[in-house]
């Protein structure tokens, strides 16, 4: 893939709003992928702990749930996460761009 002056010829990458969602997800850890548990929605209601919210929209949680496995430092995104990242209506281009610019920001 070809760039001239640090931007990529072709096809657009992701959204600004979308860089954002990556981004933000840099300190987001491995756990939030999952859903909580009985003792922990327990715990949230009796002490009122807010529960962290996922994305409303499936597409920027979809990105958001890739990002973080990138930012950890898998190599590949597992089959069901690659499934949603393709069904919330992102390309292997956008796959692609999200790596190359994950590289990018670790320098």
């Amino acid at each position: 893939m070809r760039r001239k002056h640090g931007l990529r010829i072709g096809t657009p990458s992701l959204s600004p709003q979308e860089w954002i969602v990556v981004v933000s997800a840099r300190r987001a850890s491995m756990r939030s992928l999952r859903e909580p548990g009985r003792a922990q929605r327990l715990f949230r209601s009796l002490f009122g702990w807010s529960e962290p919210r996922p994305h409303e929209s499936e597409r920027l949680e979809a990105l958001r749930r890739a990002a973080i496995y990138m930012w950890h430092g898998a190599s590949e995104l597992p089959d069901k996460e690659m499934d949603r990242f393709l069904a919330a209506g992102f390309s292997i281009r956008h796959y692609q761009d999200l790596v190359e610019g994950i590289a990018e920001m670790r320098g």
